[in-house]
């Protein structure tokens, strides 16, 4: 048992650690020009189609899907 949380915490840890690095490097060189969430690549999708061609996708999807082979 000790061994399992010992493996635990030491994953935690190399986690918190392996995490905190981009975070600190975003922070000393890039924090004034972009938000940390878009430099890592994380940002709101826009959406460029149009509703139809939604709504085209989403009835061939469900027809596809509720086909039987």
């Amino acid at each position: 048992m000790q061994d399992i949380l010992s493996a635990l915490l030491t994953v935690c840890a190399n986690t918190i650690l392996l995490c905190s690095v981009p975070f600190i490097w975003w922070l000393v060189k890039w924090r004034e020009d972009i938000s940390f969430f878009e430099w890592i690549g994380l940002y709101r999708p826009r959406l460029n189609a149009k509703w139809w061609v939604l709504v085209i996708f989403a009835i061939l999807y469900g027809v596809n899907y509720f086909s039987d082979y």
